[in-house]
């Protein structure tokens, strides 16, 4: 129970933070829970913010760091997981009233020494740090001696392998806030139940105050529409850019740099306004990018997953997907950019199976530790099982990061009639019932018992056809004319029986194989090799160990971060094999291996040793 002097105090800081969001930084209002979560960080309690995107974290740190440095508290740190962004965060800010910078690598040595000054002289509100540049141990020692207010994670899910955003850097946080002693404030658009836990634990917060809205939205009208291997997925976002916006705009997000850049020419042919933004581009044309889309000179913008934090634009209103992101958390962080001003939005993802196995094979690629791993594959398979739902996406989202239960939406595609299928022509079908986009559980088992049945794997194609009755000769091969299952779906559509092929292949009922052309296969089951194959069969490369592994995923995430073109920049053959070889256990070992230059060791010297530590030698 609150005392009346309390409660007189309470309500002053209340008037004073709304003073200060109105007055000072511009804000026409500032929420109650808005509030609470900045006066928890004034009065030195740690929290931890849970809020979609779109609801408004930023203003919280923004107006505690303002209040703090008012009251002689010093500087909030805040720690940002991208470089290509800290900039646009701190021109925003200064164009609110505040005092603030970032230090980063992509600085000249004037520009950052002009920016330690301001730190050191108490002149900044808030400065932006990359977690590799905090958690350097050289760095820290010299911020104990500094007058500093508070600590801000932004992105904390990065810290958790549960996480979709996995930082190793991120997990050396905690013993930093420690030293430093300051209060944290850690922020999230996407965090389950067991990344929260993770996220307490590994930043050490003392009884944080968990501060928690629904990550459903009510504006937003969520959509999945299935395709099958090979379908016109870029046809369909043709179709949907050139659909009606009213006076708004839509963002396309694409898995890969060159996807971007293709889908971009193909938009512009069709006589559109568009934009392309990825980390693969100079500060300049990203700028220049963003600021056609804010203003509306480009109505469309098609980016890779480096567009999105920290900016605040409140007119998308559609959000395309035109693949599958590897998590429904990452998914629902980006089509989160549409509708920030409360209007109706919408969100589609265009989803294929062949998006999952590309993941999968990026995580077999990425030198992940067996938990790393673990934590990967559940997160894809709780993807997979969003697309292929048959209950409201809403509900599905409710119960996935551990909301309560509000019922139905009304206005999911699930809702309203079923998930969309695309059939063999590529036409858009939308069923009447849920039932009709996907086969029920019996027709599911059927399919299952028809892939056990098999000589060997086959095409999705070729095994709905089969089912379906066809009597085409390029089924004798497989042994699916004499199958038991022929024609046991002959009531079904193609486009329906492959929606269920990909269900039993996300449920781990049915295995994809192969690559340039998948197939269908039972899970465990061996496949005969073809006569003479062992013979003049190329010499493998003897296999990557998972330190070596680890290494390379880091120099491609690091680079990729930094918009750098190539891995090596980051890290060479050469130096990897030394690194692998002498497993330095500190800065200064890892500053006398040959090709690690001072530059080098600041930038990426931390998180090695982090990687280093979570692949000890014994490993085998």
């Amino acid at each position: 129970m609150y005392t009346c002097s309390a409660l007189r105090m309470v309500a002053s800081m209340r008037t004073t933070l709304h003073r200060l969001a109105r007055q000072e930084l511009g804000y026409a209002r500032l929420r109650d829970d808005q509030a609470q979560v900045a006066q928890a960080c004034v009065q030195g309690r740690d929290s931890l913010v849970l809020w979609p995107t779109g609801a408004g974290k930023s203003l919280c740190y923004q107006l505690a760091a303002r209040l703090l440095r008012q009251r002689g508290a010093g500087t909030t740190l805040c720690v940002s997981p991208l470089i290509a962004l800290m900039d646009d965060q701190v021109r925003a800010l200064r164009q609110r009233g505040l005092q603030a910078a970032a230090l980063h690598s992509d600085h000249e040595v004037p520009q950052s020494r002009a920016i330690w000054e301001d730190l050191v002289a108490g002149r900044l509100d808030i400065l932006y740090l990359s977690p590799e540049r905090l958690v350097a141990p050289s760095f820290a020692r010299t911020l104990t001696r500094l007058r500093l207010a508070a600590l801000v994670v932004d992105e904390a899910h990065c810290i958790s392998f549960w996480g979709h955003d996995f930082r190793p850097e991120y997990r050396a946080l905690g013993a930093v806030r420690q030293r430093l002693g300051l209060t944290t404030m850690a922020l999230t658009a996407t965090a389950t139940p067991q990344v929260v836990q993770d996220i307490v634990a590994q930043l050490q917060l003392r009884d944080p105050e968990l501060f928690r809205r629904p990550m459903a939205r009510p504006n937003l009208h969520l959509q999945v529409e299935l395709f099958a291997p090979k379908q016109g997925r870029v046809a369909r976002l043709v179709a949907l850019a050139e659909g009606a916006l009213g006076d708004g705009k839509m963002l396309t997000y694409c898995s890969t740099r060159k996807a971007v850049e293709s889908t971009c020419e193909l938009l512009a042919q069709r006589g559109l306004q568009v934009a392309m933004y990825h980390a693969g581009r100079s500060p300049g044309r990203r700028q220049a990018a963003m600021q056609a889309f804010l203003t509306g000179s480009a109505r469309h913008l098609v980016a890779t997953n480096a567009f999105g934090m920290g900016v605040d634009i409140p007119d998308i209103r559609h959000v395309v997907h035109l693949q599958a992101p590897a998590s429904l958390e990452a998914y629902f962080q980006e089509a989160g950019r549409a509708g920030r001003d409360g209007l109706p939005a919408r969100c589609t993802l265009l989803y294929a199976a062949a998006d999952a196995h590309l993941h999968r094979q990026i995580m077999r690629r990425g030198g992940l530790q067996p938990k790393a791993q673990q934590a990967f594959a559940v997160r894809l398979r709780q993807l997979e099982a969003y697309a292929l739902s048959r209950s409201c996406r809403a509900c599905v989202l409710q119960n996935y990061f551990g909301d309560a239960p509000m019922g139905p939406c009304g206005h999911c595609d699930v809702c309203v009639g079923g998930a969309a299928v695309h059939d063999a022509q590529a036409r858009f079908v939308v069923p009447a019932a849920p039932v009709a986009a996907l086969p029920d559980a019996a027709a599911l088992a059927k399919i299952e018992a028809c892939v056990a049945g098999l000589r060997r794997p086959c095409g999705r194609r070729v095994l709905a056809q089969a089912l379906r009755g066809s009597r085409a000769q390029a089924l004798r091969r497989f042994g699916l004319l004499d199958n038991a299952q022929h024609g046991a779906l002959n009531a079904l559509s193609e486009a329906s029986i492959l929606a269920g092929i990909e269900a039993l292949l996300a449920d781990g009922r049915l295995q994809a194989r192969g690559r340039k052309y998948p197939t269908v296969w039972s899970p465990g089951r061996a496949v005969r090799a073809a006569a003479g194959s062992g013979t003049g069969a190329k010499a493998r490369r003897p296999q990557a160990t998972p330190v070596r592994r680890a290494l390379t995923a880091f120099a491609r995430a690091e680079a990729r971060r930094l918009g750098w073109k190539k891995p090596y920049m980051v890290l060479s053959r050469a130096l990897m094999q030394q690194i692998e070889t002498a497993r330095p256990d500190s800065l200064a070992a890892l500053g006398r291996l040959h090709g690690m230059g001072e530059r080098k060791l600041q930038h990426f010297g931390a998180g090695l040793l982090v990687l280093l530590r979570a692949h000890p030698a014994s490993t085998p």
